[in-house]
């Protein structure tokens, strides 16, 4: 199960960057599995989650996989959760649940679907743009309209000078970072890395206090 407040550094492509992730305070660590500029083979995605396993929550993200390939990366990889970033359907998220694996699904803010996907089972929600990893920054207004059952976890456009605000404003349970920690795509750079994560545990605590 994931740690909560989830703070994710996504689109990690070497075990260095990872490890620093780790040590900044990350929770848990994104590994791209389909076509992207961060991309990693299940080779060395398996390498990262030797070194990271049992520090931090390793998810494998998916973009476009069918069913048959998600299952033979998580027997690989073994990763604690798989992040589903594409067209799957609700049957699909629901045969992996099935399965024991643990999802999350990850939808547009804005996407009719949303409300299909707030079920039990899965490990939570995960709403981005219409173009993820783009470092775009999405509109998160959705999320004061509704009453959420599941965990909100949020990405798109977030950064070190944004999280803070986000985690305040919407009743967030996670943030996910990927080009807004990057010096180029898919190399984190470890001060950006270590503010965001800050950023975000200050805004958490602060919350939790009641002092916002």
């Amino acid at each position: 199960m994931l740690q909560w407040p989830v703070i994710k550094i996504c689109g990690l492509t070497r075990v260095d960057n990872a490890a620093m992730a780790v040590s900044a305070g990350a929770t848990a660590i994104g590994l791209v599995m389909d076509e992207s500029r961060r991309q990693v083979s299940p080779s060395t995605a398996r390498e990262i989650a030797t070194e990271i396993r049992g520090r931090a929550d390793i998810v494998c993200v998916f973009r476009g996989s069918d069913v048959t390939r998600i299952r033979q990366i998580v027997t690989e990889v073994q990763p604690d959760v798989v992040q589903l970033h594409g067209a799957e359907s609700l049957g699909d998220v629901k045969l992996l649940l099935s399965e024991g694996i643990t999802v999350i699904k990850a939808l547009e803010a804005s996407s009719r679907e949303v409300a299909d996907f707030d079920v039990d089972g899965l490990a939570g929600l995960l709403l981005d743009g219409s173009e993820p990893g783009s470092g775009r920054q999405v509109a998160f207004t959705p999320l004061l309209n509704r009453t959420w059952r599941l965990p909100v976890i949020v990405a798109g456009g977030l950064s070190p000078a944004t999280v803070t605000e986000v985690i305040t404003r919407y009743p967030v349970s996670g943030v996910d970072v990927s080009s807004g920690v990057e010096s180029s795509p898919g190399q984190k750079d470890s001060a950006l890395v270590s503010d965001f994560v800050r950023a975000a545990q200050d805004a958490f605590a602060q919350r939790e206090s009641g002092d916002v």
